[in-house]
């Protein structure tokens, strides 16, 4: 069966992930450009084993001179006490939004237009400013991996204007029929008025002319984003724990 973190790495293999480094037991993705957890981690799918892999861990991230981040593939929580001998923090819950396949009415209220060469340059006027996208930092190396990502086979980018003005953007990857909604990004000054929803709308759709086989989200930090995704036929799926 493909996990979500390894259908992350399939999805984002040479965009943002470069490898990944497996054992009996855990796996560990990363990135020789990127230095973030985001694309910097190991996946343990037993919480109880994580005190005794910890050193084998943090010498495979060394390495590859990364700083360890572990995801606990596991609801496991009443052992979670365990880790704090090891001076380990949970930090977050790890949790996605999968499509439910609902028939869910989401027209195109909105100018929408899929990314090309020639509007590549709206797409990131709208993602990088720091006032409409806070899930990241937006370092050059991190733009460089968003970049890729518009030019990538398995990458579908959207962009929603207001006249000539761009003002939404969104991106989904995909894997063998699996897909993965990407930086759902709006103008702080257009949020509300259904230019998010024309954007989630173009990915659903897409997915749905393919007959693809499933679609997530990961947790928009967003509430108002969540409670659109939630709307529109996505639930939570609660997938562990995060540890820094």
């Amino acid at each position: 069966m493909l996990t979500r973190f390894d259908l992350y790495y399939k999805i984002q293999k040479n965009v943002f992930m470069s490898g990944r480094i497996s054992s009996d037991a855990y796996t560990i993705y990363y990135s020789d450009e990127q230095d973030i957890p985001y694309c910097n981690y190991a996946v343990v799918s037993d919480l109880s084993s994580v005190s005794r892999l910890l050193n084998s861990i943090s010498e495979d991230f060394a390495k590859i001179d990364r700083k360890p981040c572990i995801y606990i593939n596991s609801n496991q929580s009443n052992e979670l006490r365990e880790l704090q001998e090891y001076n380990m923090h949970v930090r977050y819950m790890e949790v996605c939004l999968r499509y439910g396949g609902n028939d869910v009415d989401m027209p195109y209220r909105h100018q929408l237009k899929k990314v090309d060469e020639t509007n590549i340059e709206d797409y990131m006027q709208v993602y990088t400013k720091p006032e409409n996208n806070y899930a990241f930092k937006l370092d050059s190396k991190f733009l460089d991996g968003v970049r890729k990502g518009l030019k990538a086979p398995n990458f579908y980018n959207y962009l929603v204007y207001d006249g000539k003005k761009p003002v939404s953007v969104v991106s989904l990857g995909e894997y063998k029929g699996y897909y993965m909604i990407y930086g759902p990004v709006t103008e702080a000054d257009y949020r509300g008025k259904g230019y998010s929803q024309t954007a989630l709308g173009a990915c659903v759709r897409k997915f749905q002319e393919d007959k693809g086989k499933e679609l997530y989200v990961v947790q928009p930090s967003n509430v108002g984003l969540e409670k659109l995704y939630m709307q529109h036929g996505f639930k939570k799926v609660f997938t562990g724990y995060v540890l820094y």
